[in-house]
């Protein structure tokens, strides 16, 4: 069955997908203590002929297809609320005291009426789709439960989307919308770089240097890119100045941050043939400074 023909099929569930949709805004529900939206939804599965399975403290798991060879394929929905009051004037105001402004009761919604369309056209699927429920996203720990408790295994899977919604936005509906460069693909892991010295800071920034180089000049030339390792060491330069002058670390993050702009620009202007005495220049300059702040930083050490 094409495209086409399963958008007209999910039409005719409309009216059904809006009172679910309803009721589970009006029953909102935060971080793990879902009982009542997981009760509803186990529900609803198990209506459609499927066998939801439970995985970590939350959530479920139900597969379609699996009758042929194939790949899996995860597609995933979150179901949590926010821990607020709604003042929003609807028809159907939440009665928990919680809301769901972040659009998950249309997520949880959006993963039923897949989950429907996926089971009547069960035979069809080459491999298997396997459908993941999840709690706690709002505080940043509904999925990593759901990975220890194994939602990647039996079967094992080998790519997975998920999509949000998007309200108030100069969009006709139905509009899909892919950022390009990963911006759609977050994550919630923060990790934090210490660098201290000019050398480790300089081997930790060529890299990045020349990536973001290569996507702004759109190229692979190494002509292009070799040239922002000069900036880079004005940014080391700057990551070593910064901590002497005891600023703070938001503005030491900034400054850093200004820094690498400089040295992307300073490599693409001096990839350019008229212009390539910039590079020379910027390479003294930077290596005197360099030779300088690191003596200074070792001074500090000591």
């Amino acid at each position: 069955m094409g495209a086409e023909q399963l958008l007209e099929e999910a039409k005719m569930y409309e009216q059904q997908l809006i009172e679910k949709r309803r009721y589970l805004h009006q029953h909102a529900e935060t971080e793990f203590d879902l009982h009542d939206t997981v009760a509803f939804v186990k529900a609803e599965l198990q209506s459609m002929g499927y066998e939801p399975q439970e995985c970590g403290k939350a959530g479920l798991i139900v597969n379609a297809g699996g009758k042929k060879s194939g790949k899996v394929f995860l597609i995933r929905g979150d179901m949590d609320a926010l821990p607020m009051a709604e003042q929003a004037e609807v028809d159907f105001p939440s009665e928990t005291g919680k809301m769901h402004a972040c659009g998950h009761d249309m997520h949880t919604t959006m993963m039923l009426g897949a989950a429907k369309l996926l089971k009547e056209h069960e035979d069809e699927i080459e491999g298997t789709v396997k459908l993941m429920f999840q709690p706690a996203e709002e505080i940043f720990e509904g999925a990593h439960d759901m990975i220890e408790a194994g939602v990647l295994k039996n079967p094992d899977v080998d790519a997975a989307l998920m999509i949000h919604v998007m309200a108030g936005q100069p969009f006709p509906a139905g509009t899909v919308i892919v950022s390009d460069g990963g911006i759609s693909a977050p994550g919630a892991d923060y990790f934090r770089i210490m660098s201290i010295g000019m050398l480790s800071g300089f081997f930790i920034l060529i890299p990045l240097g020349k990536k973001l180089c290569m996507s702004v000049s759109k190229t692979e030339n190494a002509s292009t890119w070799k040239y922002v390792l000069s900036g880079t060491f004005m940014l080391c330069l700057f990551a070593v100045y910064v901590p002497v002058l005891l600023i703070g670390d938001t503005i030491r993050a900034a400054v850093m941050l200004t820094g690498l702009v400089i040295a992307v620009v300073l490599g693409i202007l001096a990839s350019k043939p008229k212009l390539r005495w910039l590079n020379d220049f910027i390479m003294a300059f930077s290596m005197i400074g360099g030779m300088v702040s690191s003596l200074l930083w070792t001074s500090i050490l000591q």
